[in-house]
């Protein structure tokens, strides 16, 4: 799947929730690469793209560690109990080639 793909089909998902809850479920959505241990933000959509990644590490909160350690497989997700504010709800992972 190229990055391009990867941005149309979540695009589409976001529409699909949003039309089936009458709001938006997320209101931001990013596509980040931890490639050798670098976070890059690939694609992000939503409105606070200097602070999305100003702030990465602290909204990541219980979900950090999972974004982190590299246990996850395709396909794999995690959602956040209790996420508030700028705070990450939620994680997939993709496979997507990468830079």
């Amino acid at each position: 799947m190229t990055l391009d793909k990867a941005k149309k089909l979540i695009k589409s998902c976001d529409e699909q929730m949003h039309a089936r809850y009458s709001r938006p479920v997320f209101d931001e959505w990013a596509i980040v690469s931890f490639a050798d241990n670098k976070g890059r933000v690939l694609a992000y959509i939503g409105p606070r793209k200097d602070g999305f990644k100003q702030n990465f590490l602290a909204d990541a909160g219980s979900l950090r560690a999972g974004l982190l350690n590299g246990q996850y497989a395709i396909g794999d997700f995690e959602f956040a109990r209790q996420g508030e504010g700028t705070s990450f709800e939620s994680f997939l992972v993709i496979g997507i080639p990468c830079c």
